[in-house]
């Protein structure tokens, strides 16, 4: 439960191109904006403004500017994630805002529920001893896409459970895999910044290439 969210992250990507490292600091305004600020040896490589409706991106080293429609980027890459579900997939909350017909089940210890929202498939990984989320997954059937999502090293923060340890599995056409470690988390801050400015020496862009 938040108004505002910031945080820093250690975020190792590996796909078809190879392996990466950068340390990503996120600023969100609950269901209004996410900022995104990425960095290499201290040094702004790229920063990215989300809103409900738009995607913006600064590639620092590129010097190029892309502002896109959040659904262009939606249908380039072939995923199904709408705002909502992108911010719940930051904090660790559960990615999916509806009552649902659940089954119920047991693997390898942890409990499961599975549920269907319209054409996506959702399934949750609870751990029996204290009934934190440690896993979940959905995917389109109609595209062939999906996420997995697992979560550890919990701790308190605010009277809250917060999973500071995830990996990630992003399956299809451009497969990947993240691991994201979180740390100096803070929520409720008054006078959190989302400063997005383009120099007017920057290309702008309008289509993926």
């Amino acid at each position: 439960d938040y108004r505002t969210f910031s945080a820093k992250a250690d975020v190792e990507m590996e796909d078809e191109s190879g392996k990466s490292s950068a340390i990503a600091f996120l600023r969100m305004q609950r269901d209004s904006v996410i900022w995104i600020s990425l960095r290499k040896a201290g040094l702004e490589g790229a920063r990215v403004l989300i809103t409900r409706d738009s995607v913006h991106i600064l590639d620092r080293n590129e010097k190029a500017y892309y502002p896109f429609a959040y659904d262009y980027l939606r249908q380039q890459f072939r995923i199904n994630l709408p705002f909502e579900a992108l911010q719940d997939l930051i904090v660790g909350n559960a990615m999916v805002r509806q009552p649902l017909d659940w089954q119920s089940g047991l693997d390898n210890g942890r409990f499961t529920l599975a549920g269907q929202d319209g054409p996506i498939d959702h399934q949750f990984w609870i751990r029996p001893a204290d009934l934190r989320l440690t896993g979940q997954a959905w995917m389109d059937p109609t595209l062939g896409l999906g996420l997995d999502m697992q979560m550890d090293d919990y701790e308190m923060l605010y009277g809250q459970a917060f999973a500071t340890f995830r990996t990630i599995v992003m399956p299809g056409e451009r497969p990947a895999t993240f691991q994201i470690r979180f740390s100096r988390i803070l929520t409720n801050e008054s006078d959190l910044s989302f400063s997005f400015n383009v120099s007017p020496s920057y290309q702008v862009i309008r289509e993926l290439r």
